[in-house]
């Protein structure tokens, strides 16, 4: 009875999973960048940019955020950033003591919300406008 029971919730819970990628979209659409940001950077960036030291610099004023081509923080966002490519050291640990950005592919960020997510990081973001 019991591996009944838990084939029954197994088959539920795949069935329903390209309904959740579609609640999971639509709630990205209604809720725009700030949503994709919330989602993922703020666990490392803070709601309000000011970094998360030592695992998030502050994207606020941030002069690679700023003064970068948008294609550059596309590349950054992607790729991540790791060892030397980071200009912030993560206090206590090896010598180069540097705490690494994890990639976003396509699957976790599509193309149309990269570009929405890095328009919004170089504008509204950088003017303090965090929830528009």
């Amino acid at each position: 009875m019991r591996y009944v029971w838990k084939m029954t919730l197994l088959l539920a819970a795949m069935a329903s999973a390209p309904a959740y990628a579609a609640l999971n979209n639509e709630f990205t659409a209604q809720g725009g960048a700030w949503a994709l940001y919330k989602k993922n950077c703020s666990g490392c960036h803070g709601f309000r940019g000011q970094g998360i030291h030592p695992v998030g610099t502050e994207l606020l004023g941030n002069a690679f955020v700023q003064n970068s081509r948008a294609e550059a923080i596309k590349q950054v966002i992607r790729n991540g950033r790791k060892g030397k490519d980071k200009t912030r050291p993560m206090y206590g640990l090896d010598p180069n003591g540097l705490m690494n950005m994890p990639a976003f592919p396509q699957r976790v960020i599509s193309e149309s919300e990269l570009e929405l997510l890095v328009n919004y990081l170089k504008g509204n973001f950088q003017k303090g406008a965090f929830n528009q």
